[in-house]
Formats: C-alpha cells, structure tokens, sequence
C-alpha cells in the first residue's frame, strides 16, 4: 500500500471517530468511548506524522483525559487538513442500490430502486 492510500484510510477512520464522539455525548458510555476515541487520534497522528512530517508542526496529540467533544473537534480538523490543503477527492460521491451518499453535503438520496425487493 502506498503512502497515499493509507493516508485515505487514516482520515477515513478520523471521520468515523469523531462521528462516534459525537453520537457518544452524553451517554453512559461517555468515559469509555472518550478513552478510546483520544487513543485512537493519538495513534493515527503518530501514524500520519511518520508519513507526513509537516503534520506534526501544526498538530499535536491530545492529552488522556479530553472530552469527548475535543476529540471529535480535533479528528474533523485533522481530517479536513487532508482534504482542504491537498485537495484530495474525499468528496465524492457514494451510490450503491438506489441510495446515494455525499458526504462533503452531509446528504443522502434514496431512489425508488432501494426499494425494491
């Protein structure tokens, strides 16, 4: 796997863990989910600042006890540092049977074929 591949992967999995801190607010759960969601920005900075080294000059890992909402806030901002800066495709567009997703719109449109059995 190329750098460029895995960097995709890395801000693909920073989007769904600020989107698990932002569903977890609140919760019972909300201790243990913000354990694991600072761990797992921590490691994919680490990841991203052997492979980008300018990374490590602007961001900086989070301490262990950060909310729940610091850590969402910091994986879109490290997120978008790939997508805005580089301007990379993460933009697209996903279809798959009749249900189409785009994700820089935060939109979803469903056809009449998603509805079929």
């Amino acid at each position: 796997m190329n750098a460029d591949e895995e960097i995709a992967r890395l801000v693909n999995l920073l989007r769904q863990t600020a989107r698990v801190s932002r569903e977890a607010e609140g919760t019972v759960a909300e201790r243990d989910t913000a354990a694991f969601c600072v761990n797992q920005y921590n490691r994919i900075l680490a990841r991203l600042q052997e492979i980008d080294e300018a990374v490590s000059r602007v961001f900086v890992p989070l301490a262990a006890d950060s909310s729940l909402r610091v850590a969402a806030m910091a994986c879109r901002q490290l997120a978008s540092y790939y997508e805005d800066e580089l301007g990379w495709p993460f933009r697209r567009r996903w279809a798959f049977g009749g249900v189409a997703v785009h994700p820089g719109c935060g939109g979803v449109w469903i056809g009449r074929h998603a509805f079929r059995f």
